[in-house]
């Protein structure tokens, strides 16, 4: 028979009562708190559970919110469209009544008022917004969608896959047509972007000493204008710049006898308005210089600024190696095709710890690379780049970037050599589209300008309607490369505003108004034929309003289409809005089953775990409250 100490019994008592008041006082947080769990350490697969379902709970309420926005979205949407649609089955009524020619000229005109009055309805209920975001304008819905005047719209670049044109194309001019227009310019002949203003470019021997000074007057006048740096000599002088005629001369500062005139200084001096230089030239930054360099004199020979150097494309080559952020873009600083005589040579010194060199004969750049001591490159693209741009001879050749998506941070891990190219000693020159493409006026009908150029197709009926295009001279202008401009009441575009209903699955929200009223330039577009018609009720030209009448009929058809569409997104909307409405509750039931108290259930529990307590203290007490005296009788 074992024998059991009084310490051994006393611990082992106490920690059974206290295992049960631990065990009530959880069933009592529990019944407090209404939840079964109040820690992650009560139940750790439980915890797990709970937090996934909230989760699920979470992702479903964020769904019912993206998908109410979207329910009013397409609500709206669709009381708008109705209301477009009733407003050109009024016009379309005016149309039938007027075409029959039995109606008197005061009849017609009082049509047209009423006519302009429904495309004044028509552009404001395709207007709509919703808390300040226009619901037809595409992704762009802090555009306002509809204007009643034509807009000449910026030009879409669309390039070739071999072009290296990096400039950028602008729009501008005074509309005078009346209906929308999609003009498209196409690139037949490759080079530069010429300019009616004559221009000089220095080319100095030192880094960010250039400047390019183009003429104030367009044409001939500008190719008279002379620019010449004098060095003033000994001693202490200040810059001075001074006009006689069309000749500038800039008297540079010195510093006992030393140049110290910057390249910036001299653009103060030309450009400031008090100064008459400024009325013959304008002085800019040449390309890939900023200014700082100390600039040097011209020897005594003016230099003559040209028409003939406007225009010049430059050569370019982009490194193609495989590692990522390795990779430069290098653009010749000789215009034209003497920048296609420039190569980019990089060399692996094949010995251990060699420190980055650069070479320049003529015109070839060799860059010797850094390597370690195991005879590893570490030299890396932004290296490069900086020793190019502090090496006078080689930045007086080319000017380095990094490509595009590259930081230069890796280091090489090959070699080769680029040849530049792409460098034209002539402008582009292009053909138009008056259709978006279908037919196209004669090749090289036009130059490529950096001011604005009219554009038309000179087979078509319309002629010049006062749309230009300019382009910015970087980079040049290849075959193949286009750029649409549209002539347009939509300022919007084109793209789907969509939300997600469920993991992979999304619903579009939106209509976009080219889809409302039509694309530009096409025969359907319903403020194009609103706008015939009601010219030719102003013309009172019965036989052009019933030419609308097919045309009408098809834009309802479009809208009645659109409407359709819309419900169906509707429809689908409020399905899921039900689906997860359901699928919220199911997933709150789950939770409330793994997470919630039942409380009757923890009352009786409860009770139980105090009786059996109390049970306990008793006997306990009984137990503790013998002694050796009690068995001595």
């Amino acid at each position: 028979m074992n024998r059991i100490t009084q310490q051994a019994l006393y611990s082992q008592i106490n920690f059974r009562l206290r295992g049960m008041a631990q065990e009530m006082s959880k069933l009592n947080e529990s019944i407090s708190s209404g939840k079964k769990f109040n820690r992650p350490s009560d139940d750790v697969l439980g915890g797990s559970i709970i937090l996934a379902m909230r989760t699920v709970i979470e992702d479903i309420e964020q769904y019912e919110r993206d998908l109410s926005v979207a329910s009013n979205w397409l609500k709206h949407s669709d009381s708008a469209l109705q209301s477009i649609t009733d407003s050109i089955a009024d016009a379309k009524t005016l149309a039938v009544q007027m075409s029959t020619g039995t109606y008197q000229n005061s009849n017609m005109d009082s049509a047209a008022i009423a006519i302009d009055g429904l495309i004044n309805q028509i552009i404001q209920l395709a207007n709509t917004n919703m808390e300040g975001r226009y619901i037809f304008s595409g992704s762009r819905t802090d555009t306002i969608p509809f204007t009643k005047s034509l807009n000449i719209n910026d030009p879409v670049a669309s390039l070739s896959a071999t072009s290296s044109y990096t400039g950028l194309a602008t729009s501008s001019g005074s509309y005078t047509g009346i209906q929308t227009k999609p003009y498209l310019v196409n690139i037949t002949t490759a080079g530069g972007a010429a300019s009616p203003y004559a221009v000089y470019t220095t080319n100095f021997n030192n880094t960010n000493d250039d400047l390019t000074f183009t003429a104030v007057t367009q044409g001939a006048a500008g190719d008279a204008i002379t620019i010449e740096y004098i060095d003033p000599g000994a001693g202490d002088n200040a810059l001075n710049v001074s006009v006689v005629g069309d000749a500038i001369s800039v008297s540079l500062e010195t510093v006992g006898g030393v140049i110290t005139s910057t390249a910036a200084d001299i653009i103060s001096a030309i450009n400031d308005p008090l100064s008459q230089a400024s009325l013959l030239v304008t002085a800019s930054l040449a390309r890939g210089n900023n200014g700082s360099g100390v600039v040097t004199d011209m020897g005594g020979v003016p230099q003559n600024l040209s028409r003939a150097a406007a225009g010049l494309s430059y050569a370019s080559a982009t490194t193609d190696l495989l590692a990522s952020h390795t990779n430069l873009k290098y653009e010749a600083r000789l215009s034209g095709l003497a920048g296609d005589s420039i190569s980019i040579t990089y060399v692996d010194p094949g010995a251990v710890s060699q420190p980055l060199t650069l070479g320049v004969a003529g015109n070839a750049i060799t860059v010797n690379l850094a390597t370690d001591g195991a005879g590893a490159i570490t030299t890396t693209a932004g290296e490069i780049m900086a020793a190019i741009k502090n090496d006078t001879a080689a930045s007086n050749l080319v000017n380095v970037e990094l490509a595009e998506g590259n930081s230069g941070l890796d280091a090489l891990a090959l070699t080769g050599t680029w040849n530049l190219s792409g460098g034209l000693d002539n402008a582009a020159m292009f053909q138009v589209s008056e259709d978006g493409g279908l037919t196209w006026g004669p090749a090289d009908e036009f130059t490529a300008s950096t001011v604005g150029t009219n554009i038309y197709d000179s087979t078509g009926t319309d002629l010049d309607l006062g749309v230009q295009i300019a382009f910015t001279n970087e980079g040049t202008l290849s075959v193949g490369d286009t750029f649409a401009v549209d002539v347009s009441h939509y300022q919007g575009n084109t793209e789907k505003v969509e939300v997600s209903i469920q993991r992979r699955y999304r619903v579009q929200t939106n209509v976009h108004g080219e889809a409302v009223l039509g694309s530009v330039g096409h025969a359907d577009n319903t403020l194009d034929s609103l706008l015939r018609l009601r010219e030719a009720l102003q013309n009172h030209d019965s036989i052009a309003v019933a030419d609308e009448l097919p045309v009408l009929d098809r834009v309802m058809h479009n809208m009645t289409r659109q409407m359709a569409e819309t419900g169906v997104r509707i429809n689908r909307t409020e399905s899921s809005l039900n689906i997860l409405e359901n699928n919220r509750l199911a997933a709150t039931q789950r939770l409330s089953d793994h997470e919630d108290v039942d409380i009757i259930e923890a009352f009786s529990a409860l009770e139980l775990q105090q009786q059996a307590y109390q049970a306990a203290l008793m006997s306990t007490s009984v137990i503790t409250s013998l002694s050796l005296l009690d068995y001595i009788r």
